[in-house]
């Protein structure tokens, strides 16, 4: 119940910066919060790290006032959590002006990923509805479509106005010409070159210009040599490589065939029935995360140590999250250690993942299991495995060997579920002969 009082705490602690808040914890102080600026309570709460990277958003019309702060575009997290909207010193959840915020990002920010904002809005009471949640944190306008409509404006003019700051200084008075002058050099004009014996109402004779004298040869570049082979294109393989596989009984297993990978996301093989489809990625997911639960359920997934350790940044109900599932964490391969409140330092990283899966791969776990009612009762394993799985499998796209397909589809009709991606989505196909044929007609 802890994280659920650190929410609480926070969204009115950021309401009132005028106030003084604590909050204490088992004789730890968690919160020791002085009268301060919107701005500094925002720091405060969630670290110093969003110090350089918050915006302010200011808008007013008739019917509503806007005002607070966003993040920058080059700021931005992999799952969401800074992400505050108060209406009349409210804290509220409304999806629609959340897609508002979001989709002034739209272009800048990586897709997927989420900016973070701290903004308020004042309304007249008279024009909003509560009766949608019990708990009144869900609420509706009467005039919603304006309102996300200058929301969105709001935040876009405040990125595109306060992003540049830093980048140009208009201030600073640029110099003009190579150089500055030495001692005693004095300041030649330019000199500007032309025929003294031009008359334009004299004929004269014009030569073609090399372009066109060479025009005639553009055609040869175009010109495919005659009796010379055309080479093959080494990425495509032929559909004559493409040969009938044997279908076992239960479907396991399949036998060395011929692949065709079409853009790096689908493979294609020929079987007795037909043609079988498989979705490249979620075949991934599939054999990561069996692989990750073996590895969890033996002696724990092991852990690379970093050069150069990762730091990242939680807000409070994050921290206490982390500090609780250390040890589940470890056993997963995140070697994790705190470096201040709210700063922690990854010393390891799961085996077989890079620097950048692992963080988002934390990131996306931590904010599953923020999601969960009953955190204790969350099977851990069960969430962190299918995360580390999709994460891994998204960066493993690429352009596949013949043998890497054979062996792909090999490791795939090895584990429980070929067919189901962790996920619950389907990952192979297969197309019928008969189906072809229709298509076909």
């Amino acid at each position: 119940e802890m994280r659920h009082i650190i929410e609480e705490f926070e969204r009115v602690a950021l309401v009132f910066p005028e106030i003084q808040f604590s909050l204490i914890h088992n004789g730890r102080t968690i919160f020791q919060l002085g009268k301060s600026s919107p701005r500094q309570r925002i720091i405060q709460i969630m670290g110093n790290h969003l110090n350089s990277v918050i915006v302010p958003v200011e808008e007013q019309t008739d019917f509503v006032k806007i005002h607070g702060f966003t993040s920058k575009p080059e700021y931005f997290k992999k799952v969401r959590g800074e992400q505050y909207l108060f209406t009349n010193g409210r804290f509220v959840k409304i999806p629609y002006l959340q897609h508002s915020i979001e989709s002034a990002y739209e272009g800048l920010i990586p897709q997927g990923s989420f900016p973070s904002y701290f903004i308020h809005l004042e309304i007249d009471p008279s024009k909003i509805d509560v009766n949608i949640h019990p708990s009144k944190t869900e609420i509706k306008f009467l005039n919603e479509n304006l309102i996300y409509a200058v929301l969105k404006a709001a935040v876009r003019k405040s990125i595109g106005q306060f992003s540049l700051s830093g980048i140009i200084n208009f201030d600073e008075e640029w110099a003009l010409g190579d150089g500055e002058l030495k001692p005693g050099e004095a300041i030649k004009p330019p000199k500007i070159q032309f025929n003294p014996h031009y008359n334009p109402f004299q004929p004269q004779n014009f030569q073609s210009s090399p372009e066109k004298r060479n025009l005639q040869n553009w055609q040869k570049l175009y010109e495919f040599p005659e009796n010379v082979p055309k080479k093959k294109d080494e990425n495509l393989i032929e559909t004559t490589h493409l040969r009938p596989i044997e279908e076992s009984e239960n479907g396991e297993k399949i036998r060395e065939s011929g692949f065709l990978q079409i853009h790096q996301k689908y493979l294609i093989t020929v079987v007795k029935s037909g043609m079988m489809l498989i979705d490249i990625e979620k075949a991934y997911q599939r054999i990561f995360y069996e692989d990750f639960l073996q590895s969890f359920e033996k002696e724990g997934i092991p852990s690379q140590q970093e050069i150069f350790p990762l730091n990242i940044h939680l807000g409070q109900a994050e921290s206490v999250l982390v500090n609780q599932m250390k040890p589940t964490l470890a056993l997963m391969g995140f070697n994790i250690d705190n470096l201040s409140n709210n700063t922690f330092v990854i010393q390891g990283i799961p085996n077989g993942m890079d620097a950048t899966e692992a963080k988002e791969s934390l990131e996306t776990i931590i904010e599953h299991l923020l999601k969960e009612e009953d955190t204790e009762k969350a099977d851990i394993r069960f969430i962190s495995a299918k995360t580390m799985a999709t994460t891994l499998a998204r960066h493993h796209l690429r352009p596949l060997k013949e043998e890497e397909m054979r062996e792909l589809t090999d490791k795939l009709f090895s584990t429980t579920m070929p067919s189901i991606s962790p996920i619950g989505e389907t990952i192979l196909k297969i197309i019928t002969l008969e189906t072809i044929e229709e298509l076909l007609k």
